[in-house]
């Protein structure tokens, strides 16, 4: 039972079958019991040093095989799954512009079910498992990947696909001006409208 609760946790950590006993009972091996421990530990180190350096957490993730392979879709499906991430760093290293991170992130994005959502819940939803970095450019990508697959999932709700893409960074522009220091005069209700006139063919 100790084997099955610590193997079947949501840490990476494939299920290996224990030995049958010589007797009708089973007996938990003490050597897999301590290969399991090790084998945690291991990832709880790996984490550690992706909430550090990602880049190099990914590498070190994947030289262990925490993760099954080198391909976007494996390292996206890792990183949406796996407990004790630092989001920020996660959303940095989604964030960066080489075409191998852009493809991770494309990736991880195609791993959401958007169906049935409001625009506002979608977004919700998407930005619990990262937290989004400052920087223009990226937020950029971000919004026209979440646009990109809200729409393939959601057809007939907007007039235009890219009404979408218009929508969500305005959201995100407001929840910054709503929630930043920096920003003395708060964007009102009517701003926000006029923003946002005739995007979506009128």
């Amino acid at each position: 039972l100790i084997l099955n609760n610590i193997s079947n946790g949501n840490l990476g950590i494939t299920p290996e079958t224990s030995a049958p006993s010589e007797s009708t009972d089973e007996v938990d091996d003490p050597t897999q019991f301590e290969n399991l421990k090790l084998r945690k530990t291991e990832l709880l180190d790996c984490i550690k040093l992706f909430n550090y350096k990602p880049k190099k957490g990914i590498k070190e993730l994947l030289s262990r095989g925490f993760i099954k392979d080198d391909s976007a879709s494996s390292i996206a499906k890792w990183l949406l799954d796996t407990d004790g991430l630092d989001l920020a760093a996660v959303g940095d290293f989604l964030g960066e512009g080489d075409d191998k991170h852009i493809a991770i992130m494309h990736a991880f994005v195609d791993e959401f079910d958007f169906s049935g959502l409001s625009l506002v819940d979608a977004l919700r939803v998407f930005l619990q498992k990262f937290r989004l970095p400052g920087e223009g450019q990226k937020i950029d990508r971000f919004m026209l990947k979440f646009a990109e697959r809200y729409v393939d999932q959601n057809v007939g709700i907007f007039a235009k696909a890219d009404t979408a893409y218009v929508l969500s960074y305005s959201i995100i522009m407001l929840n910054t001006d709503l929630h930043s220091s920096h920003i003395k005069n708060k964007m009102t209700l009517q701003e926000f409208i006029e923003n946002n006139a005739g995007i979506d063919n009128g």
